[in-house]
């Protein structure tokens, strides 16, 4: 017996003896500027229209479940240097943080509301390193130093980014809608260090960024291609001034993980009460009589415009033209936020204007042109309980004339 109990003793003691003891890590408060920060900032291959980091850009440091402070890691084209916030951080030995990259934040600061926000940069693209471990060390030191290795990567494989060049910096607003890409961007990091990210609607306007590009001054664009794309890519742009401009790809299927260069805006068509296009057979406006924007179709005026062989509330012939599949390609799509169809001639595809969802006059009495929700187009009988406006068209010249009453298709 006592042998055995010899044994069992002896098991326990060497059985203790393999046993590591797990140190015990206290909480300390350091004053961020009392930290010397080594932090190995990498990014994948590409960030997409740039290239590499370039001086200026920067950085943003959070510590999980702090809500005062957070540090500015800002490359000078060499290294990085960090500029913490004030105030005191309590933190462990080791722990988590999360990192993220905006292009252009120019002077926005984040800022603590129920999670960390940038104000004014929701629609961007952005690189993040969520959660990741970092270590203090020489706390014994008058400097303790933190360390952390940061692998700065997309936060959305689906996103493609979209340049238009020689747009001068003190544009200061610029926004780009495309039918088949959604505006994404970084809606906040939470205190537990996660990243969320902002999905608007598909087709809704995306804010761009002043950005130098290949030595190219222009605006820069973000956003997340929609799963089916399709073959028809409209782009619509809105300057400072509310000038609005259009430029549709027929056959063009935009892929994500890809950046692409858009015309210079010279390049672009121009929507405006005077400009025209030849549609259906038919010459038409691109912008509504009246409209508020041109985008928007309002509401109309009670005055029919002048028929003297220039502006004509259009026959159901001619809206007839833009119902037969062999004359016009309708395109269902939402634009800037509205939904409509754009309308492309099937003949010259550079000839195409775009319709927001309503109902138009008809010059034949009891017909109207109906654009649905889902971009479906038809011709209806009756008077729409809604209210309804006028859609321009011109008569080509030397062409077809369409008569005022009308006729049937």
């Amino acid at each position: 017996m006592k042998r055995v109990l010899l044994i069992l003793v002896t098991a326990l003691l060497a059985l203790s003896s393999c046993r590591k003891e797990t140190p015990v890590v206290e909480e300390r408060t350091y004053a961020l500027s009392s930290l010397r920060f080594a932090l190995i900032i990498d990014r994948e291959e590409t960030k997409g229209i740039k290239t590499g980091w370039e001086s200026g850009d920067k950085v943003f440091v959070f510590f999980s479940g702090v809500t005062g402070a957070y540090v500015t890691m800002t490359f000078d084209g060499t290294d990085w240097s960090s500029s913490p916030s004030n105030g005191q951080v309590s933190l462990n030995q080791t722990g988590k943080l999360t990192a993220v990259y905006l292009p252009y934040v120019g002077i926005v600061h984040p800022e603590y509301s129920e999670g960390w926000h940038f104000a004014g940069v929701s629609e961007s693209y952005f690189l993040k390193a969520e959660k990741v471990d970092y270590y203090i060390q020489d706390t014994d030191q008058p400097i303790a130093t933190l360390g952390a290795r940061l692998q700065m990567t997309k936060a959305n494989d689906e996103s493609a980014q979209f340049f238009i060049p020689k747009v001068p910096e003190q544009n200061e607003t610029m926004r780009l809608a495309c039918n088949v890409v959604t505006p994404t961007g970084l809606a906040g990091i939470a205190l537990d260090g996660t990243v969320t990210s902002s999905v608007g609607a598909q087709g809704a306007w995306m804010t761009g960024y002043s950005a130098t590009v290949a030595g190219e001054q222009g605006f820069y664009f973000y956003g997340t291609i929609a799963e089916t794309p399709g073959s028809d890519t409209y782009f619509a742009v809105k300057d400072k001034d509310g000038t609005y401009f259009r430029h549709y790809y027929r056959n063009t299927t935009l892929l994500p993980r890809k950046s692409y260069q858009l015309p210079v805006m010279g390049n672009w068509s121009g929507v405006g009460n005077d400009v025209q296009v030849s549609v259906g057979g038919y010459m038409w406006y691109s912008v509504n009589e009246g409209a508020s924007s041109p985008l928007v179709t309002g509401t109309p005026s009670d005055t029919r415009p002048l028929v003297d062989g220039q502006k004509l509330i259009p026959s159901k012939t001619a809206w007839g033209g833009l119902l037969n599949s062999e004359k016009t390609k309708l395109v269902s799509m939402t634009i800037g936020g509205e939904p409509g169809a754009l309308m492309v001639d099937q003949l010259n595809p550079s000839q195409y204007f775009f319709i927001p969802e309503g109902n138009y006059w008809s010059s034949a009495n009891g017909w109207y042109f109906r654009v649905a929700s889902d971009g479906t187009c038809s011709l209806e009988s009756g008077t729409p309980e809604s209210a309804y406006v006028r859609a321009i068209m011109n008569v080509i010249s030397g062409g077809l004339t369409d008569p005022i009453d009308g006729g049937e298709i």
